[in-house]
């Protein structure tokens, strides 16, 4: 189990460095070709189309616990029914709500993207809605290579999707202009689908081309599924209702602003937050092995994970002013005022990512759906509050709030259930880690203003500084010692 999860951990880790990279470069790239309002335009209609995705009622995600339950019980033919018939059902309701949604979204966008680009976004949906089907499909077999313990193969996949993507906009922008964005994105879906089609028959021999629906397999699975996608639902919410706000209070250029901040933020937090993802079979198979374990591994896990999110927000809250340099060609106060922001909420919704992916791989998704219904209640009302107040600062103000509320109700339950005191919360290492982040970040702060550094010169100062003062730290702490235990 342990070299499992150290293979997927890293193949994980590269994947979200890899895919770090790209966005880095094909956003810089967007800004210079088709400008931020058009930037705006394009994150307006992906997540208005996502919104579709709710429909797949979380069967996609219920095939990870499930696939790793039956081969942990060592019955591969059950593992392929589930995947089989949680594809076909996906299948089905994202296609028809595809259909359903195109008019409805159509006026949507009307209302949130001002006239003269409207027609932009129009181009673009039909293609969205194709590749979402796609992609949903996709979604359950890589679902059924994560139950079975191969999220090395997915992240491989991953990548090499993400590169073909780059790849194509590049070759094509210049001559197809904006409808380009759609047609790389829909070549990366097929890539994807055809590619997880061929890895899972390979580790699903059984899997078939023509896969089967099985009433029984459907009832099994459609409890765990549906309280599953309620928390997925209000989840897709968010983003949907941030930008939507964003859009009304502040106007296109902050919508396009904040999806070059968000995306740094969630590439950053991706680097945690895709390693514990991998905890989710493992779990849903110790579950059935020795439940005992599994607190013992919460443990050690969410000691590890604080750290080391410590560690990387605290890099890029002193990062952001060269990241806009270098990314915007000047200091932009909207996009490092909305990075500062995003930085603080999903730091605190970081933290509490091991107790939810454990209550996920344990079966206990109640405390889960809790914490996302009060996050989604929040990001509404402080939204519009501080929206009215603020404009498009305060819609952003209000939904990290809300981030930092519902993730620490989350932490606080996930322990009292399981009951690990709450001197734990901040275990004795993260203490050490806050004092150590806190003076790295001071003197490259420091640094940076004494000597009036910008762009690449800043964020190299930026960098060696910090890793210099963390590494010597981290060699004097527990924390060190767990990693390069880790790593060895």
């Amino acid at each position: 189990m342990k070299q499992v999860l150290k293979r997927n951990g890293i193949f994980t880790l590269l994947q979200v460095l890899v895919t770090g990279g790209v966005y880095f470069f094909l956003y810089k790239y967007l800004l210079d070709s088709i400008g931020v309002d058009l930037l705006g335009v394009w994150s307006l209609v992906l997540v208005s189309v996502a919104s579709a995705r709710l429909s797949e009622l979380g069967f996609a995600s219920s095939v990870v616990k499930f696939v790793a339950k039956y081969r942990a019980k060592g019955n591969e033919n059950k593992a392929s029914e589930i995947t089989e018939t949680a594809l076909v059902t996906v299948f089905s309701i994202i296609l028809i709500v595809s259909i359903l949604s195109y008019y409805p979204l159509q006026v949507v966008l009307g209302f949130l993207i001002p006239q003269e680009k409207v027609s932009y976004a129009l181009i673009l949906l039909p293609f969205a809605l194709i590749t979402l089907c796609i992609n949903t499909v996709s979604g359950v077999m890589m679902a059924g290579l994560d139950g079975c313990q191969r999220m090395d193969i997915r992240n491989v996949l991953m990548m090499s999707g993400i590169l073909i993507n780059l790849g194509l906009v590049i070759i094509l922008l210049p001559d197809f202009g904006f409808i380009a964005l759609a047609y790389s994105q829909l070549f990366q879906s097929l890539f994807i689908l055809l590619t997880a089609w061929v890895f899972l028959r390979k580790e699903l021999p059984s899997f078939h081309l023509m896969a089967k629906w099985r009433k029984n397999v459907f009832l099994e699975i459609w409890r765990y599924s549906i309280t599953f996608q309620f928390t997925s639902v209000i989840s897709m919410t968010y983003e949907p209702v941030t930008k939507g706000l964003l859009s009304y209070f502040g106007g296109l250029p902050m919508v396009g602003y904040y999806e070059m901040a968000n995306r740094m933020v969630m590439q950053i937090r991706s680097l945690i937050v895709s390693v514990n993802r991998i905890f989710v079979p493992a779990v849903a198979e110790i579950v059935e092995i020795d439940v005992n374990r599994v607190k013992l591994l919460y443990l050690k896990t969410y000691d590890m994970f604080f750290s080391i999110n410590l560690l990387l927000f605290g890099f890029l809250i002193v990062a952001v002013p060269a990241i806009s340099d270098i990314w915007m060609g000047d200091s932009n106060q909207v996009f490092i005022v909305f990075s500062w922001l995003l930085v603080v909420g999903w730091m605190i919704n970081t933290f509490a990512g091991s107790a939810f992916f454990f209550n996920q791989g344990a079966g206990s998704l109640r405390p889960n759906l809790i914490a996302h219904s009060l996050i989604c209640v929040l990001n509404v009302t402080l939204g519009l509050f501080l929206g009215f107040v603020f404009g498009g600062f305060g819609v952003v103000i209000g939904w990290s709030l809300s981030l930092v509320v519902g993730s620490i109700l989350l932490l606080i339950q996930y322990h009292l259930f399981n009951e690990i005191p709450m001197a734990q919360l901040i275990p004795e290492s993260g203490w050490n880690t806050l004092l150590l982040v806190t003076f790295a970040s001071s003197v490259v702060f420091g640094a940076i203003y004494l000597f009036d550094l910008h762009g690449a010169n800043a964020l190299l100062v930026c960098s060696v500084v910090y890793a210099v003062i963390v590494m010597l730290g981290l060699f004097m702490t527990l924390i060190g010692k767990r990693i390069l235990a880790l790593l060895s």
